[in-house]
């Protein structure tokens, strides 16, 4: 049986004995419940980790700005598909493989995730055309293929963290794609987020500007915003190494995405991502 429930304003307490209480986040409260809905469960370190997590983000301002956040390194997959700001829940295509604790990875042509959030129809988002991060958190320090986050229709966002020409491509809400040098030992571990301000765009590496870009033409991308590949175009570019989570959402400052990848960090840590 699950543990019982008591609000008060935007808190819930989850009762572990007579003498002790958990005090969660009424989002992380929404979560687990989402989750348990579902048929997953959440163990009690997990919220608590996940609590800290969204309680951080909104005390640093970085939460407002963001749309979603799926913890793909998660106990279980009902866990892992269910964003923890908006409550949607992701698509695994194609079988790709879930590791607990450390997310998913593509198994091939084909196998990719779909998030079901096609940004050029939701109304109300911070995504926008002028005004937008994506990110997500390679697990793994291996070249591979394909990109860790990108569009589902148009080639218009895409992260290549490590390409196996040595390079690492990428663009958000950009015509023109930028190139950057090739990547730390020419590898991709580590949070990627790219931002746009509607004249420039940013890439960083845990938290670090590591390539900067001047935006061409603002296009938002169309269809669902994927993970693990690009289904059209260069649908046979997969990525292999394992993602531990992904999200995006309006600009963040460089203060914002130092502030994400810390926060993140130390979930990552908490639970054995290196």
């Amino acid at each position: 049986m699950d543990a019982a429930f008591t609000f008060s304003n935007s808190i819930v307490s989850d009762i572990v004995s007579p003498m002790s209480s958990v005090d969660y986040d009424l989002n992380t409260m929404l979560w687990f419940q989402q989750v348990i809905a579902r048929g997953g469960t959440v163990s009690l370190t997990r919220r608590r980790l996940v609590d800290a997590l969204i309680v951080t983000l909104k005390s640093l301002g970085v939460w407002s700005k963001l749309d979603r956040l799926w913890l793909l390194a998660n106990e279980n997959t009902t866990a892992a598909a269910i964003d923890i700001i908006a409550l949607t829940a992701l698509t695994p295509i194609g079988a790709p493989v879930f590791t607990t604790d450390r997310g998913y990875a593509s198994a091939g042509t084909g196998s990719y995730i779909r998030t079901n959030v096609d940004v050029s129809v939701v109304s109300g988002l911070n995504f926008q055309a002028a005004s937008a991060c994506d990110f997500a958190w390679s697990v793994d320090d291996a070249a591979v293929s394909g990109p860790i986050i990108a569009a589902e229709v148009n080639a218009f966002n895409d992260i290549y963290p490590a390409f196996t020409d040595g390079h690492l491509y990428w663009r958000i809400n950009d015509q023109n794609g930028d190139v950057s040098p090739a990547p730390l030992n020419a590898h991709c571990q580590g949070l990627w987020c790219a931002t746009n301000t509607g004249l420039n765009e940013t890439l960083y590496r845990n938290g670090a500007s590591f390539s900067t870009g001047t935006i061409v033409a603002n296009v938002l991308p169309s269809g669902s915003i994927t993970i693990l590949t690009r289904v059209t175009g260069a649908a046979g570019d997969t990525f292999t190494a394992n993602c531990a989570c992904a999200g995006f959402g309006g600009f963040l400052t460089a203060t914002d995405a130092l502030n994400l990848y810390n926060t993140l960090r130390t979930y990552m840590t908490a639970i054995g991502v290196p």
